[in-house]
């Protein structure tokens, strides 16, 4: 029988920062000009890896999936022996058609990453695309876990808006999460400012100013009663004796 391993820093995210990726977010970009791109995989300053990507009209690829902490070589070690003793080495290399996008995603770890692309010819040092400062159409996904209130800031500019993550269903309830939420970022901030999610719904981010997007927890329902606390109301429940 196979063991199921499920990393324990999915459960210990709360917030999102689209220039500092998790398990729970995602960017999308189109490279619409045919070439070879140039990409650097970073957490803050630090570049931890180098990357390819060929965007060819001959390409059979629609969505070329690169998941960053697998270039870090930052993914925890599954069980397996063999897989312990014999890693594969992370693809450096990938491919994918002008009308298709590249996602960006982490799949496991702490996250913490971001994206620099340019052409990959050295006389050509322009930024193509920087995953901290999202424009022109470019997706960022999200998904909050955490029931509770949260807070959505676009730290290039003046967007604010609420956040809500209503509580789960019971279990067997045959529950589907709905279809995820759209919302445009402009220079006049987030439509729609109020953002009330189903437990499990996504959130989709579709940038036409420059944006870097974060979302911070309020009042989360950790409680084992169920009420919503603050941070600060949190760690003061963790410092009050325990009641012989």
């Amino acid at each position: 029988m196979s063991k199921l391993d499920i990393d324990p820093a999915l459960f210990a995210q709360s917030g999102l920062d689209s220039g500092a990726l998790t398990m729970l977010g995602a960017i999308v970009h189109r490279f619409e000009k045919p070439g070879e791109y140039r990409g650097t995989v970073r957490r803050g300053d630090d570049i931890e890896n180098v990357f390819y990507l060929s965007v060819d009209p001959e390409s059979p690829v629609a969505a070329a999936d690169i998941d960053l902490a697998r270039l870090a070589g930052s993914l925890p070690r599954q069980g397996d022996a063999a897989d312990c003793c014999c890693p594969k080495p992370a693809e450096t290399r990938f491919s994918v058609n002008p009308r298709g996008y590249a996602l960006f995603r982490v799949s496991g770890g702490k996250g913490g990453y971001s994206v620099n692309m340019r052409r990959a010819d050295p006389s050509e040092d322009t930024p193509v695309f920087n995953s901290t400062l999202l424009d022109d159409g470019q997706i960022f996904s999200a998904r909050i876990l955490r029931p509770g209130t949260y807070s959505v800031a676009n730290t290039r500019g003046r967007g604010r808006a609420a956040l809500t993550v209503g509580r789960p269903p019971k279990p067997f309830s045959g529950y589907r999460p709905p279809e995820p939420l759209r919302v445009v970022v402009t220079e006049g901030g987030f439509d729609p400012e109020r953002m009330d999610l189903q437990p499990a719904q996504g959130l989709i981010f579709e940038c036409r100013a420059p944006a870097r997007i974060v979302i911070k927890p309020e009042r989360t329902g950790e409680d084992r009663g169920g009420e919503e606390r603050t941070g600060d109301e949190r760690a003061e429940r963790r410092r009050r004796p325990r009641a012989e």
